[in-house]
C-alpha cells in the first residue's frame, strides 16, 4: 500500500485546414499519462510504487485524399517523463529518464482493384534520453525505421482475404542505454493472413500468425563487458486459430 498524490492531466488539441478538394494539413497536440499496473508495481528495484508515465504529443501533417485514394504525411515529436520500463536486471520496471521520439511517418491507403485494397505505412523514427546520464544517447528496444503492408481481399459477398507484412529494423539492446553494444537485436520482417467465410449472422474464420516460422526476437537485455553476455525473448513460432463468432 501507499499513499502518494499525483496531479494528472490529459487533452487534446487539432485544427484542420482544406487548401484544394484533395489536399489539407492539419496541427494537432496532446497531453495524456499511463497509471502503472498491479503487475508493474509488484516487482520494483525500489519497491516503492512506479510515478505515472507522462507524454506530450505534438504532430503536423499534410493529407491527400481522392475516391478511396488517400494519403498522409506526418511529422510527429513524442516527449515522456517517468517512462515505465521493464529490465532485466533486477527482474522488475522502473521509470527511466526522460526521452523524445520524433520522425516522419508516412501512409498511404489504396483500392487497387474493385474488391482489393492495400495500406501501407513507413517510418522513420529517432528516440534519445533528454536527461540524465544517457542524454543524447539512443534509446533502447526502438527500431529506428519500420514498416507495415496489409492487403485485403473482398473474394465474394460471403469470403474475404486479409494478408500482412510487418517488418521492424534492429534495436539496441535492453541494458545498453549507454551505446556501446556493437550487436543490436536483429531485424525482422513477420507475415500473417486472415480467411474468413461470413453467412447471415455467423462468422468464420482461420488466421495464421508467423507464416514463416521465423525464429527472431522481440526483446533482448545485453550485460557484461563489451555486452558478451545477451539474453532474449523469442518471437511466437509459426500460430493457427480457427473462430467461430455470432452476430446478435
Amino acid at each position: 500500500q501507499y499513499s502518494r498524490d499525483d496531479t494528472l492531466r490529459a487533452g487534446e488539441l487539432g485544427v484542420s485546414q482544406a487548401l484544394t478538394k484533395q489536399w489539407s494539413v492539419y496541427l494537432r497536440g496532446s497531453t495524456s499519462y499511463r497509471l502503472p499496473n498491479v503487475d508493474e508495481n509488484r516487482y520494483t528495484p525500489s519497491q516503492q510504487a512506479l510515478k505515472p508515465q507522462r507524454n506530450r504529443d505534438r504532430e503536423i501533417g499534410v493529407k491527400w485524399g481522392q475516391g478511396a485514394q488517400s494519403a498522409t504525411v506526418r511529422y510527429f515529436v513524442q516527449r515522456t517523463r517517468d517512462e515505465i520500463l521493464f529490465t532485466y536486471v533486477p527482474y522488475g520496471n522502473s521509470n527511466i529518464d526522460p526521452t523524445r521520439r520524433r520522425g516522419v511517418e508516412a501512409e498511404v491507403h489504396a483500392q487497387v482493384l474493385p474488391r482489393l485494397n492495400l495500406v501501407a505505412t513507413v517510418q522513420q523514427l529517432s528516440a534519445q534520453y533528454t536527461e540524465g546520464a544517457n542524454a543524447g544517447k539512443s534509446m533502447v528496444l526502438v527500431s529506428p525505421r519500420s514498416a507495415t503492408v496489409r492487403a485485403n481481399w473482398q473474394i465474394d459477398d460471403r469470403q474475404s482475404l486479409e494478408l500482412g507484412a510487418q517488418f521492424l529494423a534492429s534495436a539496441r539492446f535492453s541494458g545498453d542505454e549507454a551505446n556501446t553494444c556493437s550487436e543490436r537485436v536483429a531485424s525482422s520482417t513477420l507475415y500473417d493472413a486472415r480467411y474468413a467465410w461470413k453467412q447471415s449472422d455467423w462468422t468464420v474464420a482461420l488466421a495464421g500468425n508467423n507464416l514463416t516460422d521465423r525464429q527472431g526476437a522481440n526483446y533482448g537485455y545485453a550485460y557484461g563487458t563489451n555486452c558478451s553476455g545477451r539474453s532474449v525473448y523469442p518471437y511466437a513460432g509459426r500460430s493457427w486459430r480457427l473462430s467461430v463468432n455470432r452476430s446478435f
